[in-house]
């Protein structure tokens, strides 16, 4: 019998998995952020999953053109944020060309749009071609480009046609985050609950990484510690309990405040936020 079957098997009888190589196997190949800069092929198979993660996480892209959800009949491409051809101009970046170039086909640079948009968007900057399209076809654009993963203020905002480094930086975190919700803590989840106990296993059982509650358990993280992102380090709040934080008198969620301080529809805590105490990231804690 396969060994896809033989697990298949041992969860419908209700059994626990005896196959240590099968967890093994639901290793993420993706540890860090800077990783996803290596994926640019559009046959490789992480990249889809990726551009494909954007369209589950979002419960479906918006349109450019409209506030509708794009479908395959639109003969969807998938575009370079910041177009090939306008880093190719050499554009006053953040960062040195060649390091631009090299970066610009990576799947952190890439969403879905529709072709023929695509195609005119040409060698424009990011901000020029999205306030265009804001005035011309869609004036709801703003409330669009977050299920794309961008910043809605890049629309007003000029300062990112030159910022291509803290764009794409800030958008690897994004991406990062939202692998772990969906891949990584789920794996662990079912290693906890599925893997049968034995040598060997215990390991792969202590992969999970730690979350806010367990850095405020374990003392590493205490309530009352200030926390800010590196986008906006003014904007200071003070942490509460595992998910909650007090900021401007008022208690939010921490990923709602993460996402209203830097204005991603979507954060990774661990690695954006920044323990004031440490001048270090969240994420520093969960591997001490």
């Amino acid at each position: 019998m396969l060994p896809n079957c033989e697990v298949l098997t041992q969860v419908a009888r209700g059994e626990q998995i005896n196959n240590r190589s099968y967890f093994t196997r639901l290793r993420s190949l993706l540890t860090e952020p800077d990783d996803l800069f290596s994926y640019t092929k559009r046959s490789s198979a992480i990249y889809r999953g990726i551009l494909n993660l954007f369209n589950y996480a979002s419960q479906g892209l918006n349109d450019w053109n409209s506030t509708q959800k794009i479908d395959t009949s639109m003969r969807l491409e998938d575009h370079h944020i910041y177009p090939r051809a306008y880093i190719a101009s050499k554009p006053e970046l953040d960062i040195d060309q060649s390091a631009a170039e090299q970066l610009v086909d990576c799947v952190v640079n890439r969403t879905l749009i529709p072709k023929l948009l695509n195609i005119q968007i040409g060698k424009k900057a990011p901000g020029i071609y999205l306030a265009e399209l804001q005035q011309s076809q869609n004036s709801k654009l703003a409330e669009c480009l977050p299920s794309h993963l961008i910043p809605a203020d890049m629309i007003t905002n000029h300062d990112w046609n030159s910022c291509f480094g803290v764009f794409l930086g800030e958008r690897a975190k994004v991406i990062f985050g939202l692998i772990e919700r969906y891949t990584s803590e789920p794996a662990s989840e079912m290693m906890n609950l599925l893997s049968a106990q034995g040598d060997g296993n215990e390991k792969l059982l202590a992969n999970g990484k730690p979350k806010l509650k367990d850095l405020l358990a374990a003392g590493k993280v205490v309530v009352g510690d200030r926390v800010f992102t590196q986008k906006q380090p003014s904007q200071v709040a003070q942490i509460v309990d595992g998910e909650t934080v007090e900021f401007n008198g008022k208690h939010i969620a921490i990923n709602a405040w993460g996402q209203q301080v830097t204005g991603w529809s979507s954060i990774n805590i661990y690695e954006s936020v920044i323990l004031e105490r440490t001048g270090k990231p969240l994420k520093t804690l969960r591997g001490e």
